[in-house]
Parts: structure tokens; C-alpha cells; sequence
């Protein structure tokens, strides 16, 4: 990198997660810089907080691809970090009001904060727990992830530079 200063992460959650910033993030990005963004959803049911981004939608995937675009035009890089919230959602912020899915049906009384919805803060719910049988590869039904989509920005978000000495490569 030419520059060695990471800028603050980038929280977008003033955007109620349907554009990405393009403006703003484009305006942070500089030769050799590197942005990190805001933890962003990985699908409709890892949402936690409402308003946080989110990169399942084809307008999300857009939004991310103008964004990386604009910060790669300036000479920066940029870093989506992926995200799934799991038992701290809330059936406000999930699709259909569902309970939000996590590794166990196990409440978050530990954490020491509230889900955000669009009503305002609400204390945690009892999460579903995932399925073995829902995350096997012998169901019918076809897997329902947001790996192309996530793919489709990743890819916009080359060229990539790799070294044989490490596996990490930065956007």
C-alpha cells in the first residue's frame, strides 16, 4: 500500500440499507488507501440492526459495484466485511417477522444491548436454531445463498494482488 493509515470504518447505517454510499465513500478514498466497510449483511435473514447494509439484493450488489468503482477510480481499495448477526436479530428485521436463525436457541441475555428496529430498540428474542437437514446438500429444494450475488461485487472489486506468501489478497 502507499499508504500505510487504514481509515475509520465506514457505518452506513444512516441509509436504511438500500444504497450504498457511493458519495460519501468515494469522498474517504485515497491513492494506496484502504476502506473497511460496516459489517454488511449476508442475506435478508442475517439482518440485525435495521438500516445496516446489506449485500443480497441486486440493488445492494449495484450499490456496492458504484461504490467500488468510485473508490477504485480514486486509486483506493476497499474491503466489504461480511455479516451474519444470528441471535441478536429480531423478528422486526427479518422477512415475513420470523425469529432470526442462529447456531442454537439460546437468547442473548449476555449481551448488553438491544436490537435496533425500525420501531426503535427492542431486547432480544429467542433465535431459531439452525437445521442440520436445512443446511444439508441431500434436501430437494436448491441452496438459497447469497454467494453469486456477494460474488458479483467481489469480482468488480479487482484487479487483486496476491503474494505466494500469504492467501490473503486485498480489493
Amino acid at each position: 500500500m502507499v499508504s500505510a493509515i487504514v481509515p475509520k470504518l465506514f457505518t452506513p447505517f444512516n441509509l436504511g440499507g438500500k444504497k450504498a454510499p457511493v458519495e460519501l465513500k468515494h469522498r474517504r478514498a485515497t491513492d494506496g488507501g484502504l476502506l473497511v466497510t460496516e459489517a454488511t449483511n449476508i442475506s435478508s435473514t442475517a439482518r440485525g440492526y435495521f438500516g445496516a447494509p446489506g449485500i443480497f439484493s441486486q440493488a445492494q450488489i449495484d450499490g456496492w459495484v458504484a461504490v467500488t468503482k468510485a473508490v477504485h477510480a480514486k486509486g483506493g481499495k476497499i474491503f466489504v466485511q461480511l455479516w451474519h448477526t444470528g441471535r441478536v436479530g429480531h423478528p422486526m428485521n427479518q422477512p415475513d417477522g420470523q425469529l432470526p436463525v442462529s447456531s442454537s436457541a439460546t437468547r442473548a441475555d449476555d449481551v448488553h444491548s438491544y436490537a435496533v428496529t425500525r420501531e426503535g430498540r427492542k431486547d432480544y428474542v429467542t433465535p431459531r436454531a439452525a437445521e442440520t437437514r436445512a443446511l444439508s446438500p441431500t434436501t430437494s429444494a436448491p441452496p438459497r445463498t447469497p454467494l453469486p450475488r456477494a460474488l458479483t461485487a467481489w469480482r468488480s472489486m479487482r484487479p487483486m494482488a496476491t503474494s505466494s506468501s500469504s492467501s490473503c489478497a486485498t480489493a
